[in-house]
């Protein structure tokens, strides 16, 4: 993932939700390409944040992944992860 957001960029947002506008972000889709712009030292990312209970986002994240089986491996349902706003 590093190699890939060093040369081509970040192609995609990554996903995430929060229940209010002042709570913690949590990711739902795209968490290894927030680690790997991480690792990269990258300041910043594009993530698309959505209003959303954790039900919604369990569901968003269903299309998402349902939309993407054709792409190849690396698809399965992973637990949210939490994002402290800055």
């Amino acid at each position: 993932m590093q190699l890939s957001l060093s040369k081509l960029g970040q192609l995609t947002p990554v996903q995430a939700f929060c229940a209010t506008p002042d709570a913690e972000l949590q990711v739902f889709d795209g968490i290894k390409r927030l680690r790997a712009a991480q690792a990269l030292s990258w300041p910043k990312v594009r993530v698309d944040v959505h209003t959303l209970d954790a039900a919604g986002a369990k569901v968003r994240l269903l299309l998402v992944q349902r939309d993407r089986r054709d792409l190849g491996p690396g698809g399965g349902l992973g637990g949210a992860v939490i994002v402290p706003r800055r």
